[in-house]
């Protein structure tokens, strides 16, 4: 979703006079981006009686949402964080609160969604045989991987999955405290109750000097969206918005694709010193393949390293650490996606930050797993606002069209290399 100028974008005159001309909606709350935020929060609001519409102007979940990992776990796994007691409070019963919305109870019926793993791992990994770093071997130029010291500590191979069953697996593990869901079936099933109420636009979102909406498509006459408040939750698109200071910067995520690979792996491994560098996610593919989705530390990498050279170090990577697992047979591929968080001081924020400037509100959930937290915080401050929930008059865009749902990573790449 885009969001046009910064500071709350004016119409131009010809606009401003099509939005005088234009049937016009009142209602409460206007949710600008379908990520898990602004879907979890339209959820919440209609939830709670308030009128609510949510608009996007790509495809549901397209940015951050469908790249993620699925990870759902209490502890957020990069960054230093200090939380205050009423902080370490939420996040201690963000994985209960979850298990009961994925069995049906709580604020959103989650039952739609998949949990492809109840025993995600933490891996540190076992200290190399050559200690020594050299940045050409980080960036995959160099095709000679040394072996890892075998030595194990933590879960022995009766407490993991089959996949870890071997003498050449060396480091520390433990579980994770969560799980791991599939991330389009969450798309899913916060869509299911709410699709009449989310809305296709297109181009950027325009904000009229009164901070009311044009909502335009294709084959329909444009419907002016004026609400009390605008809930941006459209990812790296609120950022023109300037009202949260953000750390933007690009992904390159690796995907291994058939051969012999295991379907029972997920891991976020970490090094010696408990910084992340890497992620393992296990999924099928339209056909029923197998497919490894790989992230973490080892996916934030400078933009002069091409696909090729990124695939060879996370191949790498795996065969170094994990020698067991054959690669033999298997086909790569590396998508490029921008990420954005808040930052806070000197950090990335891995709790929500809600900012209000007016009438605008800008929110950021830092992962999937805190999306009901950030949903939370929006909701207690329409209320500490006075916002009481209303009835509003949505026969404007009654039959508008709804945007698609992304397609999963793998299945929407054009080629792989064998």
């Amino acid at each position: 979703m885009h969001i046009q100028d910064g500071q709350g974008a004016k119409a131009t005159a010809m606009e401003s006079a099509i939005l005088m001309l234009s049937s016009a909606v009142k209602l409460d709350l206007l949710i600008v981006g379908a990520g898990f935020s602004g879907l979890w929060l339209l959820n919440r609001a209609c939830r709670e009686g308030y009128s609510a519409l949510l608009i996007e102007s790509d495809r549901i979940g397209s940015g951050q949402s469908i790249h993620g990992h699925g990870f759902i776990v209490a502890h957020p796994t990069v960054g230093p964080w200090t939380p205050t007691e009423a902080q370490a409070q939420q996040v201690s019963t963000l994985v209960s609160r979850w298990r009961e919305m994925c069995a049906g109870s709580g604020e959103i019926d989650l039952r739609r969604v998949r949990i492809l793993s109840e025993q995600p791992l933490r891996w540190q990994l076992p200290v190399l045989a050559n200690s020594g770093f050299s940045l050409r071997r980080w960036l995959g130029l160099r095709r000679k991987h040394e072996p890892a010291v075998v030595e194990r500590s933590g879960l022995a191979d009766a407490e993991l999955p089959a996949s870890w069953h071997s003498e050449q697996r060396g480091g520390h593990m433990d579980r994770l405290d969560g799980f791991v869901i599939d991330n389009r079936s969450l798309l899913e099933a916060l869509v299911w109750p709410v699709r009449p109420y989310i809305l296709h636009s297109r181009g950027p979102v325009v904000l009229a000097g009164d901070g009311s909406v044009n909502l335009r498509v294709d084959g329909r006459d444009p419907v002016v969206l004026q609400a009390q408040r605008t809930v941006f939750t459209a990812g790296t698109g609120s950022a023109l918005l300037g009202s949260v200071p953000l750390h933007i910067w690009q992904q390159s995520l690796v995907m291994l694709r058939g051969g012999q690979l295991p379907d029972d792996v997920f891991v976020n491994a970490v090094d010696d010193s408990g910084r992340r560098r890497f992620n393992v996610t296990s999924h099928r593919d339209a056909e029923g393949r197998v497919v490894w989705y790989l992230g973490g530390g080892n996916s934030d990498v400078s933009s002069t390293v091409d696909g090729e050279e990124q695939i060879e170090q996370v191949r790498g990577e795996i065969e170094r650490y994990m020698p067991w697992v054959s690669l033999a047979g298997t086909e790569s591929a590396c998508i490029s996606v921008q990420r954005a968080a808040a930052r806070l001081r000197d950090a990335i924020a891995v709790l929500p930050v809600v900012k209000q400037i007016d009438g605008f509100i800008t929110a950021w959930s830092a992962n999937v797993a805190t999306a009901p937290l950030l949903a939370d915080e929006v909701m207690e401050l329409l209320r500490a606002d006075g916002l009481h929930p209303s009835a509003a008059d949505l026969r404007a865009v009654d039959g508008w069209p709804a945007p698609e749902l992304a397609a999963a990573p793998w299945d929407n790449v054009k080629s792989w290399l064998a």
